[in-house]
């Protein structure tokens, strides 16, 4: 990955390229988006329950805490949904691609 954002076109071993058309990379928002909600529970049972936090202070937490979670498992989200794809045989390099049907 080139950084937190973009994907590298092509991989620089085996030059096959990730990404081929636009929304290919959804999978791994999916991925991110059913993952973050459970580390967020816990976090909302520690602060609120365990620790008794004030409520502005719980608020902010609850509010940054996902933000900081998906931007920091988002890459590697996004090689185990390159995985998925790899083992579906959906990457190939541009001399392998299929014929359009």
């Amino acid at each position: 990955m080139k950084n937190w954002f973009e994907v590298k076109p092509t991989c620089p071993v085996c030059h096959v390229r990730f990404e081929r058309s636009p929304g290919e990379g959804t999978g791994a928002m999916i991925i991110v988006l059913s993952l973050v909600p459970l580390p967020m529970i816990l976090l909302f049972i520690l602060l609120f329950n365990v620790w008794n936090v004030a409520l502005p202070v719980l608020l902010i937490a609850m509010i940054l805490a996902p933000i900081v979670l998906a931007l920091l498992i988002y890459r590697h989200a996004r090689g185990v949904w390159v995985s998925v794809i790899f083992l579906s045989g959906g990457l190939y390099t541009d001399e392998e691609k299929p014929l359009k049907q």
